[in-house]
Formats: C-alpha cells, sequence, structure tokens
C-alpha cells in the first residue's frame, strides 16, 4: 500500500540504531527500498532543548511553522508548571522505569528526563539489564512497568503477571503499593507528543496517587489493584 501511495516524505525514529550502520545510512538504505527519492525526516532527541528543535524542524518540513508554534508554547507552559511544583520537593523518591523483559531493563533517556522534570530521581545502574539482586539491593521507593509500543490495557496484564514473581514482591515498592502500569506509547522512550503529558504522570503517581482529579490516571498510568 505504501508503494502505491508513493509518499513524498516519511516522519521516523530510529531507536536503536544498529551497532553497524549510522542514521544517515539507515534513511539511504530506506530511500533506496522505495525506489525513488523520498525526504526522510528523523525524529530523534536526547535532551529538551533538542526535543523543542525537533518541533521546530518539523513544522517546516510539513510546512506547519504556526502549529508547531503553538504546539510548542503549550508544551513549554506546561513543563514549567510542573516544574514550580516539583522544585517544593523537599525529598526526591527514587523511581526505577522498567521493561519486565525476563531481567528488569531500565529504560533510561528520556525516562530519566521525565523523572527529574517530575521531581523524582532515576536509578541509575552500571548497565541497562538489572540482575535481580541489584534491584533487590537498589530498592527504589517506586517502580513503574511500561512496555514499548503498547496500551495501558496491555502494560496493566503485564505488570499483574510481574507482581506475581518473588523477587517482585521483595521489593518496598510492591509492599507499599507503589508499583504501577505506564502506558508505552507516550514518549517515555523517545520524543513525542505527549511527552510533557508522561513527566506530568509520573507526577501525579509519586506524589498524588489518590487525587481524584488527577488528569492521565487511568489514561496514561494505573495503579497494580
Amino acid at each position: 500500500d505504501v508503494y502505491k501511495r508513493q509518499p513524498q516524505g516519511v516522519l521516523t525514529l530510529f531507536p536503536p540504531l544498529p551497532p553497524d550502520l549510522s542514521e544517515k545510512e539507515l534513511i539511504a538504505l530506506f530511500q533506496g527500498a522505495m525506489g525513488y527519492p523520498i525526504r526522510v525526516f528523523s525524529a530523534s532527541a536526547h535532551s529538551w532543548e533538542e526535543y523543542e528543535q525537533l518541533i521546530h524542524r518539523l513544522g517546516e518540513a510539513l510546512p506547519a511553522q504556526k502549529k508547531a508554534l503553538r504546539w510548542l508554547d503549550h508544551v513549554r507552559k506546561r513543563k514549567e508548571r510542573l516544574l514550580t511544583r516539583s522544585r517544593t520537593i523537599q525529598h526526591r523518591q527514587t523511581i526505577a522505569c522498567l521493561q519486565p523483559n525476563g531481567l528488569p531493563q531500565l529504560i533510561g533517556e528520556w525516562a530519566d528526563i521525565l523523572a527529574d522534570f517530575a521531581g523524582l530521581s532515576p536509578l541509575s545502574a552500571q548497565t541497562k539489564t538489572l540482575p535481580w539482586e541489584d534491584l533487590l539491593k537498589a530498592d527504589p521507593d517506586i517502580v513503574v512497568i511500561t512496555l514499548q509500543g503498547k496500551n495501558l490495557s496491555t502494560t496493566g496484564e503485564a505488570v499483574a503477571a510481574w507482581a506475581r514473581l518473588p523477587q517482585v514482591q521483595g521489593l518496598s515498592a510492591f509492599r507499599k503499593k507503589k508499583l504501577y502500569a505506564l502506558q508505552g506509547t507516550t514518549g517515555i522512550f523517545y520524543p513525542s507528543p505527549y511527552t510533557i503529558y508522561t513527566a506530568e504522570a509520573l507526577y501525579e503517581l509519586a506524589y498524588t496517587p489518590t487525587y481524584r482529579y488527577n488528569r492521565h490516571i487511568g489514561r496514561i498510568w494505573a495503579p497494580l489493584l
């Protein structure tokens, strides 16, 4: 169907890159596979500053510069409101954002950036794959489980299954009911239009988990029931 439509441009992400190929080489391979010149716009960013630049570039590429600027103003305002709240937190809780693929895997990068926005201290480790003994020793205050590309319902089922493991039940986050599911399509793995909402969701689950007017509960995050 893609070949029949012959798109003039493609918006894509390359996380993570194969070790033997650069992003430029991957784009060249993609263009070669299409068989005609096509504009490939790679939406990658590794910091909030790069995220803002990405929005500018996307606005120019579409073109939809006015819409891009309005969106940028919107996310900046939400970010500042969140930072205003999180700066008042005197004791930052430790959070581990994990994928439950066999051994727990730290997500890192954007998960760490958004946790910091939310007034949390992301768990640091030597490697992304954590042996159970290392996770139990670190014993983060909060554990968030997410699956890349999966909705909240599917992630919630995975969290419920994960929580039955004896190792998980040894975590303080499990005993204190601070084990949460987070939708995996909302900017925690890579930048997206939902990125700032995910940071807000992390603040909600960490500091106002029982607040009835939380915007994102049941949409972006949910507690283990």
